[in-house]
């Protein structure tokens, strides 16, 4: 998750269109990515520095950047908070588990591709458990716990991607995962997406998404095995995201030729949210527009979504004081 994503269209970018209507709009990156590789006392060399997956991004790192903003700011005003695919399962984390502070702070979560509960998805990653024991078996033996732990073999892949004709078959991987809709694509903004794509990541953040699809798809915390789990949790299995516990309004945004983000899976958490919440497939001014996991954040039809942004955003007060249970828009 890296800020740079909200401005690959320039001011066209979803960032800058909320910053050109008035909007004080402050672009949060995940721990590990390029932007966020500073720690006190730990080098990136360092495998501890690793030893995180997104649910620690939830408890301390989003907590602590709101408190930052109301006080550089001095802004009485709530915050809105927008995410995109791991930033809104970020966010289900904070607000179930910081209930009050997110109930005190934020005025609604605005969840574009929303990512909580995995029993659907549509990509090779749905192999689950073979895959998830391979992958942290080989990253065990290679001592890897991070992409970004290895400079040079993120500086690599990425030099990889950037250069035609290797493009295409980055982008072709990409869209084995976030599914395809090449009538959206750009080729112009091509070459600035895979100069900071792929942003690094921890492989704890990676097993863990991976630990819910071998689960059936349960929004879990994280899996020690049976020993950790029961030193950490009292249970030899990880206890769930009470996302019940939620009690700001949540309005969900997905795209038709979404894999990762898939309908019965928003379905399912649209159900079990208990505050007020509110579901849209997004298809474009005309519903004749499809889009993918990537497509809310840079495509061919890009204003019509921050169109459809802006007014969620400006009516988001108003929103998070009604009475209604939910609503399907």
């Amino acid at each position: 998750m890296s800020s740079v994503f909200w401005m690959l269209k320039g001011k066209k970018s979803p960032a800058f269109r909320l910053v050109q209507n008035g909007f004080d709009v402050w672009l949060a990156n995940a721990r590990g990515n390029d932007f966020s590789m500073k720690h006190v006392n730990m080098s990136a060399s360092d495998p501890r520095f690793w030893d995180f997956s997104f649910h620690e991004m939830a408890v301390y790192d989003v907590p602590a950047a709101i408190d930052y903003i109301r006080k550089k700011t001095g802004q009485r005003y709530k915050i809105t908070y927008i995410g995109h695919s791991m930033g809104t399962t970020i966010s289900y984390i904070y607000s179930s588990i910081h209930a009050k502070h997110a109930k005190n702070n934020v005025n609604m979560l605005i969840s574009i591709a929303p990512v909580a509960f995995l029993g659907h998805i549509k990509t090779w990653i749905s192999l689950g458990s073979p895959l998830y024991n391979l992958l942290q078996r080989e990253t065990m033996n290679l001592g890897l716990h991070g992409t970004g732990q290895y400079p040079q073999i993120r500086n690599l892949l990425k030099e990889f991607c950037f250069t035609p004709p290797y493009m295409n078959i980055c982008q072709r991987l990409v869209q084995s995962v976030v599914g395809t809709s090449t009538e959206q694509i750009e080729p112009e903004v091509m070459p600035l997406f895979y100069r900071r794509y792929p942003a690094s990541f921890s492989i704890k953040t990676l097993l863990h998404f991976m630990q819910e699809v071998t689960n059936g798809g349960r929004f879990q915390w994280y899996d020690y095995g049976p020993r950790g789990n029961l030193i950490r949790y009292r249970s030899d299995v990880p206890p769930e995201y009470d996302i019940e516990k939620i009690q700001v309004p949540v309005y969900l945004i997905y795209g038709e030729q979404d894999l990762l983000s898939v309908e019965n899976d928003v379905f399912k958490l649209f159900i079990k949210l208990k505050s007020p919440k509110y579901l849209r497939l997004f298809q474009g001014e005309n519903n004749n527009v499809v889009f993918n996991h990537n497509d809310f954040l840079f495509s061919r039809h890009i204003d019509e979504f921050n169109k459809f942004l802006y007014k969620i955003v400006s009516n988001a007060t108003s929103l998070s004081s009604e009475n209604s249970i939910y609503s399907y828009i």
